[in-house]
């Protein structure tokens, strides 16, 4: 067996993905390469992973925050990172897929347009206030 082939087996043996050493790798290893560029290093180093294969094939998906970072990244960096991260696991044929992460549910206030506010109103705005933990005068009244 040749020591590439001993690199891959680290990283996929037998078609099985050994999440835990490729984890290791993208974090580690392929961040360290852009120390140079803090937020792509941060991306790379945070982002979670999901790593899908099919033959000798390895296609890694991570998050990113949006549609602009995604362009970016597919059109900047991604054939470099493909290139570098191959080099590190040995394996011949990845894909790397940024993938924009689904913004979460967001509640939003929205203040009656004009005359009183409905007792509704003001339990809403309370409960936001409660579940943010921005209430300043509970903070300061004990």
């Amino acid at each position: 067996m040749t020591l590439i082939e001993e690199n891959m087996n680290k990283y996929i043996d037998n078609g099985q993905v050994n999440v835990e050493n490729l984890t290791q790798a993208w974090r580690e290893q392929l961040a360290a390469h852009y120390l140079d560029k803090p937020r792509l290093c941060l991306l790379l180093t945070n982002s979670p992973l999901t790593f899908e294969t099919e033959g000798e094939s390895l296609m890694i998906l991570f998050d990113v925050a949006n549609d602009a970072q995604k362009e970016w990244l597919e059109i900047k960096m991604i054939p470099e990172m493909t290139e570098i991260f191959e080099s590190i696991t040995g394996i011949n044929e990845i894909s790397i897929k940024p993938i924009v992460k689904e913004p979460e549910d967001v509640r939003v206030y929205q203040p009656p347009l004009r005359g009183a506010v409905s007792l509704e109103d003001m339990n809403e705005v309370k409960s936001i206030v409660k579940d943010l933990e921005i209430d300043i005068k509970s903070q300061y009244d004990e």
